[in-house]
């Protein structure tokens, strides 16, 4: 036999046998640890090569990176692992995937080795339908959880690159190509035969917010409110707030986008720093107003106050939501307080049927992006400042920026309509609210130069009109 490779392609190769004129092919058999051979049947080099490539073809296995190859937990747990689990939403799409994964396991009996291919769009559908029935899950909710799934194949069809433990770096590619997933939230609910998801667009009244305002809530919280109203940011990049890192006091600007961060498709812009929120941060005096240790003890050495943590914020917010909105709805103080202790005792019936009889009758519940729609749309309305859609698609981050217009930051008129609209909408809200929304030191400012109130703002205004008529 001949040990000359000739030609060598898919781990077979051609060779000669001695005595034979013919070529033939050679692989290595690893079960039984020996090399092995079967003749091409030819003595033409050319015609033995075209051989070969036709079995090779014909016999090679399947693409390890095929969708019906690789497993769905692996898929998820690479997205869970390098993406997801970076954001704020990384708990919710680790709940999407635990629900997809129980569903293939117990309902379809696929096991934990599921593969990615096996999630056809008739089980997508299965999905929604077992959504329903086992969890009253919305078709909204429903098309979340699918497009987490979506995210994550479409996320390991992309080239990776891994640190390994000895530091070298590897590259990962886990699908050969992304499979399909429905998460349309109108064909989940046609499938579903449940009510299409509407748009929220609830505007709360200034009465109804500012009776929000007013209810019990804690430092933490209240820092929250105050935040919010003034950059209409979006929740994450509220909580990501440095004072000394994103805050100009010399050209009164406020960059919502951190140092450290990436810009993505949630642009977070530089905003004018309003009146109302400058007094605000230098009362508080603090780097990180909502970032605290998450003990709630006094610190031994410097006897400092040690506040609860940002995470729970979102919790404290929903729960004062829910409660304003049962209030509303005519119960007491103590009737909400009692739903809430039997929720705390694992006995949430009674309080989800609360909540949707309140939303019935008419009631919106006021989450964290409401206050920056509340502001986006109050700000149009007002008849002390006229405020363009340009300035408003700028504070809002919809509008890109140019090289051009990062020197227009520095502008002195730079979105200050926006500005001096925005305090004025808290100023509103202070009157209707017994909640100082107002720092003492802008008080004080106003006081000063004779304007100790919007009221007296609005006189003044009124006044220099008519005086300018009579001339």
């Amino acid at each position: 036999m001949s040990t000359r490779k000739l030609f060598e392609m898919g781990g077979q190769w051609i060779g000669r046998v001695a005595g034979s004129s013919l070529y033939y092919r050679f692989w290595y058999d690893a079960r039984n640890g020996e090399v092995r051979r079967r003749s091409l049947k030819t003595a033409d080099i050319e015609e033995a090569k075209r051989l070969l490539a036709e079995l090779v073809t014909k016999n090679a296995g399947p693409d390890p990176r095929d969708p019906d190859a690789v497993m769905l937990v692996l898929v998820l747990t690479h997205y869970f692992e390098n993406h997801s689990d970076k954001r704020p939403s990384g708990h919710a799409a680790r709940r999407a995937g635990e629900l997809v994964m129980t569903f293939l396991e117990k309902e379809c009996s696929f096991g934990s080795e599921a593969k990615v291919g096996q999630f056809t769009k008739s089980f997508q559908t299965r999905f929604a339908l077992w959504s329903v029935e086992k969890h009253n899950h919305t078709p909204s909710y429903i098309a979340r959880n699918l497009s987490v799934i979506a995210a994550a194949c479409r996320f390991a069809t992309k080239t990776a690159i891994q640190k390994l433990p000895d530091g070298q770096l590897q590259e990962t590619r886990l699908l050969k190509f992304m499979p399909e997933v429905c998460f349309d939230a109108k064909w989940v609910a046609e499938i579903t035969e449940r009510p299409e998801p509407k748009p929220r667009d609830y505007v709360p009244t200034f009465e109804d917010l500012a009776s929000l305002l007013g209810m019990e809530a804690s430092e933490t919280l209240r820092r929250y409110d105050i935040i919010a109203l003034n950059t209409w940011a979006r929740p994450e990049a509220i909580l990501d707030l440095s004072v000394r890192a994103q805050v100009d006091f010399v050209h009164s600007l406020v960059d919502l986008n951190p140092p450290s961060r990436k810009q993505t498709k949630k642009r977070r812009p530089i905003i004018r720093l309003t009146e109302n929120l400058r007094g605000w941060l230098e009362y508080w005096g603090e780097d990180r107003p909502l970032s605290y240790q998450s003990q709630n003890k006094i610190d031994d050495d410097n006897d400092v106050p040690v506040r609860r943590s940002v995470s729970h914020i979102k919790a404290q917010f929903n729960r004062r939501s829910i409660k304003w909105m049962l209030i509303h709805h005519g119960l007491t103080k103590a009737q909400v307080d009692d739903l809430f202790r039997l929720a705390r005792n694992k006995n949430t019936e009674p309080l989800r049927k609360a909540v949707a009889a309140a939303e019935k009758s008419g009631i919106n519940r006021i989450t964290r992006y409401t206050f920056r729609h509340f502001m986006a749309t109050r700000v149009r309305g007002l008849a002390e400042v006229r405020v363009d859609r340009e300035q408003r698609s700028l504070w809002l981050g919809h509008s890109k920026r140019d090289a051009t217009s990062w020197y227009e930051t520095h502008d002195p008129e730079y979105l200050r309509e926006c500005a001096r609209a925005t305090s004025l909408i808290l100023e509103k809200l202070g009157q209707l609210t017994d909640r100082p929304l107002v720092p003492m030191s802008v008080k004080q400012r106003r006081a000063l130069g004779g304007l100790t109130s919007l009221e007296n703002m609005r006189t003044t205004a009124l006044g220099e009109t008519s005086a300018a008529s009579r001339r």
